[in-house]
């Protein structure tokens, strides 16, 4: 868990910063600590990003509108995504850059 919470703070640290959907912000903060306020971009999710997970959801035949929107966040932003569970962010998205904790 220490490289875990190394590789979070290393991240947040970092000039881009870490965005997270409000839910995501949860679980990370759950697993690592909570980031701090002045290094996280939050962003909620409205009507159009909500459409966007349920079209993706629907495509690949997944409920997880949570790991959706992280999905198309990462593609809205070219931004890899950071998790410990990159199977079900592969399945939403095989292109996808992703960094497994």
């Amino acid at each position: 868990m220490s490289n875990r919470r190394g590789f979070l703070k290393n991240a947040v640290g970092a000039a881009a910063g870490v965005v997270f959907t409000g839910c995501s912000l949860l679980n990370a903060a759950q697993q690592f600590g909570a980031p701090r306020r002045r290094q996280v971009e939050i962003v909620p999710l409205d009507e159009h990003l909500a459409r966007s997970c349920g079209e993706l959801c629907g495509a690949v035949h997944s409920t997880d509108v949570i790991d959706a929107s992280v999905v198309i966040l990462a593609r809205e932003r070219r931004d890899p995504i950071v998790t410990s569970d990159p199977n079900d962010l592969r399945r939403l998205d095989p292109a996808a850059q992703i960094i497994p904790l």
